[in-house]
């Protein structure tokens, strides 16, 4: 889901990303530990074809799943695959994965779409 909004350019580049837990338990389970450090729950969008968030807390850079995968493995103790889309959104215009339910956005310059 990550590789067509890269593709469609629904987001620019350098977006501000909040991360928000989408369950009951990963909202009980990640509170804190979110909370300890306020930068979990920022990362900036790049339009790359891999590793689109670079999260404000560690600078590294991750998928939208990776990340949350990480995010509960530090925060909870679970090591469990997540859709990231659905955890990473734009502030006031939602989600990633209401972003991609949307399609293309603009054009991007030299990729003859």
């Amino acid at each position: 889901m990550v590789q067509p909004l890269v593709n469609a350019g629904r987001i620019e580049d350098g977006t501000v990303l909040e991360f928000r837990p989408v369950t009951r338990p990963e909202r009980r389970e990640m509170a804190d530990w979110l909370e300890e450090e306020p930068d979990r729950l920022r990362a900036i969008w790049r339009n790359t074809k891999t590793n689109q968030l670079p999260l404000q807390a560690d600078g590294k850079t991750y998928s939208p799943s990776g990340l949350v995968k990480m995010i509960r493995q530090q925060a909870s103790g679970v090591e469990q695959h997540a859709q990231g889309t659905r955890h990473w959104h734009v502030p006031g215009e939602g989600s990633l994965a209401d972003h991609a339910a949307k399609g293309p956005r603009r054009k991007w310059p030299g990729r003859g779409r």
